[in-house]
């Protein structure tokens, strides 16, 4: 026979994962509830021409600088850092 200390663990234990499922179950959605995400920004990515990043230690800001088109290819855009030093821009700094 068990101990009682062995049984009320048990229920314990019971009890602790009925009130997680419940809890968690609650907390969804009903199937067939679709969730719409709505943009955050209302521009296109193309009509952002420049972009300053503020943080306490320093202040960092990108331009956007038209290319010109190689034979039959369309004109293109790079950015460049500007501040706090002037260089081209590597594709990390500026995707996000």
């Amino acid at each position: 026979m068990m101990k009682l200390s062995t049984w009320i663990l048990i229920v314990l234990a019971l009890g602790l994962g009925g009130t997680v499922y419940y809890l968690e179950r609650r907390n969804t959605s009903a199937p067939g509830e679709s969730v719409t995400a709505r943009p955050v920004f209302t521009f296109k990515e193309d009509q952002v021409q420049d972009l300053t990043v503020k943080t306490q230690q320093q202040t960092l800001r990108f331009v956007r600088a038209k290319t010109g088109p190689a034979q039959g290819e369309k004109a293109t855009s790079i950015w460049r850092m500007q501040s706090p030093v002037q260089a081209p821009a590597n594709d990390a700094s500026e995707a996000y």
